[in-house]
C-alpha cells in the first residue's frame, strides 16, 4: 500500500526529549523529599493502637449512665480535634460513633486538662444534652457533667479514631453497652437552653428545638460558661410552643443572671415566660419587679391569675454579679431559690405585682395552666409592655420536676467564680 513516507529518526528525538523532562522532573521531586523530609500532595497519616470499653458513672446513689473509655496505647502521638494550640503539622483526632442502629456523630471537644498530646491518656466518650451531640473529654468527674449526660441505646458500637489532618480512620473498636441503654437521667433537665449561635434546646432525648435570636450577643463568661448579653432596648430570643416547655405540675427554671444595676432594681424586667399579658393564658412568667423576683401563672381550675415575689429585694451587689436563679412548684408549692438559698416569699391574687396578698402559708395549690403561647427570653410576649431585660444570661434551663435543695446547692456551687 502506497503512503507517505515516515521519518523514524524525528520521532524517536521526541520521544527523548519528554525522557529528559521526566527524568527532570523526577529528580527534582526526590530533591524536594530528601531535603524536606516529606512527600508533596501526601499527607503522613497516625499510626496509633487503641481499645474501648465502657464505664458506668454513677449520677445519684442509685442510677449510672454509661459512657464509652478510649485508651490509646501505643503508636503516634496525638491531639484532640478542638484543642487550644495544637503545634503546626501535629495530628488531631476525632471520634466517630456508630450506634446499633446504624445512626452515627462524631464528638466535639468538651474539657480537656492540659495542653500536651492525647497519647497515653484514657478518654471518656458521651452523649450531653446541650447539643444533643457527642463530647470527649480526659475528664469525668469535673464541671457537674453528669447532669448533662443522656442515655445511649444497648447493644454493640462501632467508635473509630478519625485523623482529622489525614481524613483517615486509625483505628476500630467495638464497645457493648449492657441492657437498654434507656435509663433516663435522673439529674437531667428536661430541655436545656445550648447557650451557641445554632439558638436551640434540646430535650431530654436529644431532640432539638430551634429557638431565633433577635439581638442578642453571645459571649464566654467565667470559667468558660457560655452567655448572652442583652442590651435592654429590643433583644431578646423567641421560641416557637413546644409541649417540653409546658408545666402542668412540678417545674423547676433555672438559670444564670447578671442584670444591669438598673435591670436589677427597674420597676419591671422581664426573664422567661410562656404567657401573654392580659388574657389570664400564662403558664408561667418570671419577671424583676421593683428588684425582687417575681413569678406569675394562670390557674387552670379557676382561669384567675396569681403570682409570687420574694419579700425583699434581691442584692446584687455593686456593680451586679453573676448568680444562680431558680424558680420550682413542687406539690403544688412554690418557690424561689437566689444563689441557692430559698427565699421569703408574698403570694398574691392576681398579676398587678404586690396587689391582693394572700395570708399564708399554706397557700391555694398551684395549678398552672398550659397554653400554646411561644417561649420568650429576655422580653414579655406582649406588645408595647415587653419590659426588655438588660444584662447576661446563661443557661436557662427547664426541668419538669422540683429541684432538691441539694441539687440547686450544687448547681450554685458549679459555676462559683
Amino acid at each position: 500500500m502506497k503512503g507517505m513516507p515516515h521519518n523514524s529518526s524525528a520521532i524517536s528525538e521526541i520521544i527523548a526529549e519528554f525522557l529528559i523532562i521526566f527524568m527532570i522532573i523526577l529528580l527534582a521531586a526526590v530533591g524536594y523529599v530528601v531535603f524536606s523530609g516529606s512527600i508533596p500532595f501526601l499527607q503522613k497519616t497516625s499510626l496509633v493502637a487503641a481499645s474501648a470499653g465502657v464505664s458506668y458513672i454513677p449520677v445519684d446513689a442509685t442510677t449510672t449512665m454509661p459512657v464509652f473509655n478510649v485508651l490509646p496505647s501505643a503508636g503516634d502521638r496525638f491531639y484532640l480535634t478542638g484543642q487550644q494550640n495544637i503545634p503546626g503539622g501535629a495530628p488531631s483526632v476525632s471520634f466517630l460513633l456508630i450506634g446499633p442502629d446504624g445512626t452515627f456523630a462524631k464528638t466535639s471537644l468538651a474539657d480537656y486538662s492540659g495542653a500536651d498530646a492525647a497519647y497515653g491518656k484514657t478518654m471518656y466518650l458521651y452523649r450531653d444534652m446541650r447539643g444533643g451531640g457527642f463530647w470527649v473529654t480526659d475528664t469525668m468527674e469535673t464541671n457537674n457533667k453528669q447532669k448533662y449526660m443522656l442515655p445511649l441505646k444497648g447493644g454493640a458500637w462501632t467508635i473509630k479514631m478519625i485523623d482529622d489532618t489525614a481524613n483517615v480512620p486509625l483505628v476500630e473498636m467495638i464497645a457493648s453497652i449492657t441492657g437498654n441503654g434507656s435509663t433516663p437521667n435522673p439529674l437531667a433537665p428536661t430541655t436545656i437552653w445550648t447557650n451557641e449561635t445554632n439558638m436551640t434546646l434540646t430535650n431530654s432525648s436529644g431532640y432539638p428545638i430551634p429557638f431565633t435570636n433577635y439581638g442578642v450577643t453571645p459571649f464566654v463568661g467565667p470559667n468558660g460558661l457560655q452567655m448572652f448579653k442583652y442590651n435592654g432596648t429590643g433583644a431578646y430570643i423567641l421560641g416557637a410552643d413546644n409541649p417540653d416547655l409546658t408545666f402542668t405540675g412540678d417545674m423547676s427554671i433555672s438559670l444564670w443572671m447578671q442584670p444591669t444595676s438598673a435591670a436589677a432594681s427597674n420597676s419591671a424586667t422581664a426573664i422567661v415566660g410562656k404567657g401573654t399579658t392580659g388574657d389570664a393564658n400564662d403558664n408561667y412568667d418570671m419577671f424583676i419587679t421593683s428588684g425582687k423576683l417575681y413569678m406569675e401563672w394562670s390557674d387552670k381550675n379557676t382561669g384567675q391569675m396569681y403570682h409570687i415575689e420574694t419579700q425583699a429585694p434581691i442584692s446584687w451587689g455593686s456593680p451586679p454579679s453573676l448568680n444562680y436563679v431558680t424558680f420550682t412548684v413542687a406539690s403544688g408549692v412554690p418557690s424561689i431559690y437566689f444563689a441557692g438559698v430559698q427565699k421569703s416569699i408574698n403570694y398574691y391574687l392576681g398579676d398587678n405585682p404586690g396587689a391582693g396578698q394572700i395570708a399564708g402559708p399554706p397557700w391555694p395549690v398551684v395549678n398552672l395552666k398550659p397554653d400554646n403561647n411561644p417561649i420568650t427570653i429576655g422580653k414579655q410576649n406582649y406588645p408595647g409592655a415587653e419590659f426588655y431585660y438588660a444584662g447576661n444570661m446563661s443557661e436557662v434551663s427547664f426541668y419538669n420536676r422540683a429541684l432538691t435543695q441539694p441539687e440547686i446547692t450544687a448547681n450554685t456551687n458549679n459555676y462559683q467564680t
